[in-house]
């Protein structure tokens, strides 16, 4: 959305922000695994989104993954943000 020009015309705006919008949902179901993706004839893929937790010197101590997870992600995010807010 940055590189959109500040001269563009409002319908140009809409129309990019509907592409990013759909993309980015395409991305969140792919990753939450509702969808089978076929990776030949008796293959299929999970695309996984995982998190590492390194110490100072950049070695991994830790690693979670959070998807494929069957959750909608953005609703889990914000779940997860709500419960650890500071109180």
């Amino acid at each position: 959305m940055a590189s959109v020009p500040k001269s563009a015309s409002p319908k140009t705006v809409a129309a990019v922000e509907k592409a990013v919008d759909g993309a980015l949902l395409n991305v969140c179901d792919m990753l939450e695994g509702f969808w089978r993706l076929e990776a030949g004839a008796k293959h299929s893929i999970a695309l996984a989104l995982g998190i590492e937790v390194q110490d100072e010197s950049g070695e991994t101590v830790e690693t979670l993954q959070i998807s494929p997870c069957k959750q909608d992600l953005p609703i889990g995010y914000w779940k997860w943000a709500k419960d650890r807010e500071f109180q």
